[in-house]
């Protein structure tokens, strides 16, 4: 009954049946799980053209859809620009305007959205995704948490790389002890508590 209240309103919005859209949404969702064809990924709302969805990114965008209050931890503790994937940054973006304007995500997605509605199709899918996580909100809350903590990871593991390349090339002693401090940071980057601290630390400066 939910997704059928959800696909309704995303019909109104795009001005797309909902026999339409529904398939749409089956034919997009084959594609997720790795099946032939390719997904429209570009909108021009978000100017960071993606050839290729990122799936941790997509997983937060997902959890973040279902459960609105979660962008707070995402506010907090992940810089919109370490989001790659150009439609979830706007995805995220957009609910946590939602959620806390107290209006329909639909209704923000609007706004923001191409004329095509890529973005609301989008949004459509993620609503409509199965479930990550089973059971209590904390659920999804640690599945956030984790999320961002990868995603974190990812980012010190280019910088390190970027490092080595600037010191073989005759780099200065501070980059050598940011360098020589990665290992340690990339290991407090598994657990919250200890990687919320470094995330701090690192937003900080």
């Amino acid at each position: 009954m939910q997704r059928s209240r959800e696909l309704q309103e995303a019909s109104d919005i795009l001005g797309v049946p909902v026999n339409a859209l529904e398939a749409d949404l089956k034919r997009m969702l084959s594609r997720a799980t790795g099946r032939p064809g390719s997904r429209r990924t570009a909108a021009k709302t978000t100017h960071r053209g993606q050839v290729k969805r990122l799936s941790e990114e997509v997983q937060l965008a997902e959890h973040i859809v279902a459960m609105p209050a979660l962008g707070e931890l995402v506010e907090g503790y992940l810089p919109s620009d370490m989001l790659l994937d150009g439609q979830c940054a706007a995805i995220v973006a957009c609910t946590m305007e939602a959620h806390a304007g107290g209006v329909g995500l639909m209704s923000v997605i609007r706004e923001h959205d191409d004329e095509e509605g890529t973005l609301g199709r989008f949004a459509t899918e993620l609503q409509m995704a199965p479930s990550r996580v089973v059971g209590v909100d904390s659920s999804r809350e640690k599945a956030v948490k984790d999320l961002i903590l990868y995603i974190w990871r990812r980012k010190l593991q280019k910088e390190r790389a970027d490092l080595e390349s600037q010191i073989n090339a005759g780099g200065n002693k501070q980059l050598a002890e940011r360098l020589r401090q990665m290992p340690y940071d990339l290991k407090g980057l598994t657990h919250w508590d200890s990687g919320s601290a470094i995330i701090e630390i690192e937003m900080a400066e």
